[in-house]
C-alpha cells in the first residue's frame, strides 16, 4: 500500500511537472516580443461631397474641315505627331479645280474680247447721238431720227454693262476658286498635337467634313464636369472641389471653379470648370495630361468628425476585415471592424485637409493608393492604439516592443 501511493505521487508531480512546461511553452509564444510601429486612432475632420465624372478638355482645340467636295491625295500625319505651326499636314485634289480656272480664265478672254469690240461700237454710237443732238437742235434732223440713233445708243450702252457684269461675275468666280485652290493643301494653324485624324489618302470628303483634330497644349487645359443642378444655389458658397484624374497622378483642391449657370434640359446639369494650369508640380507627381483623360470632381458639401485610419493598417480575412490593436499591456489581439467612406489627404493653405477619395469599393484594402484614410464605423474608437507596419509578421498575442 505504502508503495502504491509513493507510485501515485510521482506520477502525478510528472504531470503537474509537464503540464506546467507545456504552460510556460504556450506563455512564451503567445507572448513573443516583435518590433513593429504602432498609431493611436485619431477622430478627425473630414470633408463630405459629391462625385460627378468629367474629363480633361483642351482649351485651344482645333478642328480642320474639308472647304470643298473632292479626294484626299496625301496625308502627312499621324495621330500624336507634334507639327509646327504652318507644317503640311494633308493635300486634297486640286485637278478639278485647276481646270476650273482655265475653263473660266478662257471665257474670261472672250468676254474681253467681246467687251473690246463692243467698246469700239459705244464710241462709234455715242459721237453720233452727240452729233444727232446738235442736229437735232438746228432742225437738220427729225426727231424720229434721232429717237431712232438715241435708240441705238441706249441699246449698246446696256449691253456694254451687260458684258462689264459678266466680266467682274467671271472674275470674282476665278478669285473664288483660286481661294479655293489654297484650301487643297491643309497646314498647321499653330503649334500642337495631331489628336485625330479622320481621313486616309483616297477618301472623297464634302464640304466641311472633318479631315484633322489638334490641340495646342501649351494653351492648357480644363477639367470639365457635369453637376447636378440642385447645387446650383450652392456654387456661389462652396468651400471648394477636387480635381481627381488618377492616369495623371492628380489629386487636389481649389476654391477657383467656373461655374457655367446654363442648364442642360436633357440630363438636368451645370457645367463646372476647373484651370489645371493651376497645378503645382512640386506639390504632387503630375504626370502628362492630355485632352480626354477621364477623371472625377468632387463637389464638397460639409463636414464631420469621425475615426479614421490608414488603409495600410486593415488586415483582409477573406470578406472580414480587421486591425491589430494594442491592449495595455502591449499585447496584440485582432480585432475586427466595419469601414465606411474613403478619404484622400490633399493640401489646404498649407494644411492637410480629409477629402472624399474618388475610388470605388477596392477588392482589398491594401490595392487602395498609399495615405488613404478609412471610416471606421465600430470596432475601434478614439484613443485605441493599433500596430501601423511588420503586420504580416505580427501574430495574436505578440507583445510589441
Amino acid at each position: 500500500m505504502k508503495r502504491f501511493l509513493e507510485l501515485f505521487l510521482i506520477t502525478l508531480l510528472l504531470t503537474v511537472a509537464v503540464s506546467c512546461g507545456k504552460e510556460k511553452g504556450r506563455s512564451e509564444l503567445r507572448h513573443e516580443e516583435i518590433s513593429a510601429s504602432t498609431i493611436t486612432v485619431p477622430a478627425r475632420t473630414v470633408w463630405l461631397g459629391r462625385s460627378f465624372p468629367g474629363r480633361v478638355e483642351a482649351k485651344n482645340r482645333i478642328e480642320l474641315s474639308s472647304r470643298m467636295s473632292a479626294y484626299v491625295t496625301d496625308v502627312k500625319v499621324n495621330e500624336g505627331d507634334h507639327v509646327k505651326k504652318g507644317q503640311l499636314l494633308l493635300t486634297i485634289d486640286e485637278r478639278s479645280l485647276k481646270e476650273q480656272i482655265q475653263a473660266l480664265r478662257a471665257t474670261l478672254r472672250q468676254i474681253e474680247e467681246q467687251k473690246k469690240a463692243l467698246l469700239a461700237k459705244v464710241s462709234y454710237a455715242r459721237s453720233q447721238y452727240r452729233r444727232y443732238s446738235a442736229l437735232l437742235k438746228d432742225g437738220a434732223v427729225t426727231r424720229q431720227e434721232f429717237e431712232r440713233i438715241k435708240s441705238d445708243y441706249d441699246s449698246i450702252l446696256k449691253q456694254a454693262e451687260a458684258i462689264s457684269a459678266r466680266e467682274k461675275s467671271i472674275q470674282a468666280r476665278i478669285k473664288e476658286v483660286e481661294t479655293n485652290l489654297s484650301y487643297t493643301s491643309i497646314s498647321a494653324p499653330t503649334d500642337g498635337t495631331v489628336i485625330r485624324r479622320f481621313v486616309d489618302p483616297g477618301t472623297f470628303v464634302n464640304m466641311g467634313q472633318p479631315l484633322v483634330s489638334m490641340e495646342a497644349p501649351q494653351k492648357g487645359y480644363w477639367f470639365k464636369a457635369q453637376v447636378d443642378e440642385g447645387l446650383l444655389e450652392s456654387a456661389q458658397e462652396i468651400p471648394g472641389v477636387v480635381v481627381s484624374i488618377p492616369s495623371a497622378g492628380i489629386h487636389f483642391f481649389t476654391r477657383s471653379v467656373l461655374v457655367v449657370p446654363d442648364i442642360d434640359r436633357e440630363t438636368h446639369t451645370f457645367t463646372a470648370k476647373v484651370d489645371l494650369s493651376m497645378i503645382s508640380r512640386k506639390s504632387m507627381s503630375v504626370r502628362k495630361v492630355n485632352d480626354g483623360m477621364y477623371g472625377r470632381l468632387i463637389w464638397l458639401t460639409g463636414t464631420r468628425t469621425t475615426v479614421v485610419i490608414p488603409s495600410e493598417t486593415i488586415i483582409a480575412r477573406g470578406e472580414i476585415k480587421g486591425v491589430y490593436v494594442l491592449d495595455g499591456n502591449n499585447i496584440v489581439h485582432f480585432r475586427v471592424i466595419k469601414t465606411g467612406s474613403f478619404f484622400t489627404p490633399v493640401n489646404m493653405n498649407g494644411k492637410e485637409m480629409l477629402v472624399p477619395a474618388a475610388i470605388g469599393m477596392p477588392a482589398r484594402p491594401g490595392s487602395l493608393p498609399k495615405g488613404t484614410r478609412v471610416e471606421i464605423l465600430s470596432g475601434l474608437q478614439q484613443g485605441d492604439k493599433i500596430v501601423s507596419s511588420n503586420l504580416y509578421r505580427v501574430s495574436e498575442g505578440n507583445r510589441v516592443k
